[in-house]
């Protein structure tokens, strides 16, 4: 039985967006319970096809090293106001601190816009904790180390996940072992 996957993190759609100067833009998170990510994604401010593509990659803040990435462009699959592409899934640790960061390589002719939004308009899924807006100017994918910025998040990248499978299997373990516990 396959599990729905969820958004790191929603918002409604807001009213403007901003161009961007080459360079990366992520948040950081620790998880209080085990996730599994599935897919990678951008933001689609008009949800109409994004016009550049922009790699999006998940860090350890620990050892600063890029544990996932993917290239999200206009043929990515479109859910809500981001689109994604699937990656191999990742097995990410609660406890942990990770940084999700989005490349923007610069405004051009119909370039991608991204999004201020101030941390208390954006739902963030229950299992992560935001810890901080970072960013850097580089001019490719990098683990950026300005920061952090606490009252806006830039949007940018994202993520799909599912809860850890073996997370899953205790929790349905659990409520039949109770479900048997009551008939007795």
């Amino acid at each position: 039985m396959a599990q729905a996957q969820s958004a790191a993190y929603s918002f409604a759609d807001p009213v403007n967006g901003f161009s961007s100067t080459q360079g990366n833009d992520g948040v950081q998170f620790r998880l209080t319970a085990d996730i599994r990510v599935t897919a990678l994604g951008y933001y689609d401010r008009n949800q109409n096809g994004l016009s550049q593509s922009h790699p999006v990659g998940i860090y350890s803040v620990s050892s600063q090293s890029l544990l996932a990435s993917a290239t999200v462009g206009a043929g990515s699959s479109l859910v809500g106001l981001f689109r994604y592409e699937s990656i191999t899934p990742l097995d990410l640790s609660a406890g942990e601190s990770y940084r999700l960061v989005g490349f923007h390589p610069g405004t051009g002719v119909g370039g991608d816009l991204y999004q201020i939004i101030p941390v208390g308009s954006v739902t963030i899924a229950s299992p992560i904790v935001h810890e901080g807006n970072y960013n850097n100017l580089d001019s490719m994918l990098s683990y950026p180390t300005n920061g952090p910025a606490m009252t806006n998040i830039f949007f940018g990248p994202n993520f799909l996940y599912v809860p850890e499978p073996s997370t899953g299997l205790l929790t349905l373990l659990a409520a039949i072992a109770l479900a048997a516990r009551r008939r007795m």
